[in-house]
């Protein structure tokens, strides 16, 4: 074994760690999502390979699920993977310092620990929010009196719409601290003119020129910068080529002046 896929219910928070000898195909991965919830609504992925194979989003168009793929170097876009992923780390960390190869047999046990354990957001296990109960994890745990089927009914709606309602004071408390750091998006209308790519630095004058490789080089010196700021640039960055003509015209009349 060699790699983990990890899978996180974005509802319950529940996650399911599946240890692979390689990368899971397509088909590989499909099976241990439907097996562990049925059919999805949406599938929050990264940009791996076998996300974007035709398989994959043909599996998903016929499921009806809907596939997001996550955005490069932006982590909030699949934040409880990521954050699920370090505590796997951590756990590993602690649990295989002594015999590193055992990896994968401690996996059901941190699978377990994760999700019997309280979620901040919910105030609920994701054992709860799935199954409707806290399973015991020994035989000599104490165990919950049967119910009745009303009863679960009741309890199973009380928790979907207790954890309902966390996970939206949890998105909106998040929403709040990221858009301390946002601002509004300008306005755009049909026709208007904008500028993209890097800023443009207007040449001043050209200084002296080199033969660089099949073509030459310029010194030159930009507009609202000192002399520290000169630099050599290939003649295909400067736009103007009036300076281009100017300077050589320059050379060869300070050429032809000079005596013989």
């Amino acid at each position: 074994m060699s790699v983990i896929l990890t899978i996180v219910d974005r509802f319950s928070k529940a996650c399911h760690l599946v240890p692979l000898k390689h990368l899971p195909s397509s088909i590989k991965t499909a099976q241990h999502v439907f097996r562990l919830h049925g059919t999805p609504a949406e599938i929050v992925s990264d940009r791996g390979p076998q996300f974007l194979s035709r398989l994959w989003k043909d599996f998903a168009a016929s499921l009806g699920a809907q596939v997001a793929l996550s955005s490069g170097y932006h982590l909030q876009t699949n934040g409880q993977c990521k954050r699920m992923n370090q505590e796997l780390e951590a756990m590993l960390r602690c649990g295989c310092s002594s015999s590193p190869s055992s990896w994968c047999q401690h996996l059901p046990w941190i699978e377990d620990a994760h999700n019997v354990h309280t979620s901040f957001s919910t105030n609920y296990s994701p054992f709860e929010i799935t199954l409707g109960y806290q399973p015991p994890l020994f035989p000599t745990s104490p165990s919950e009196s049967p119910i009745s089927i009303p009863q679960f009914i009741r309890g199973a709606r009380r928790i979907w719409t207790h954890k309902r309602a966390a996970l939206q004071r949890t998105a909106d408390r998040n929403r709040r601290l990221a858009d301390r750091h946002r601002w509004p998006a300008p306005s755009y209308t049909p026709g208007q003119q904008l500028a993209s790519g890097d800023l443009g630095y207007k040449v001043r004058r050209l200084l002296d020129v080199r033969p660089r490789g099949r073509g030459f080089q310029y010194l030159v010196d930009w507009e609202g910068y000192g002399p520290e700021h000169r630099q050599w640039i290939p003649r295909s960055w400067i736009d103007d080529q009036s300076l281009v003509q100017d300077f050589e015209a320059s050379r060869a009349s300070s050429s032809s002046s000079e005596p013989p």
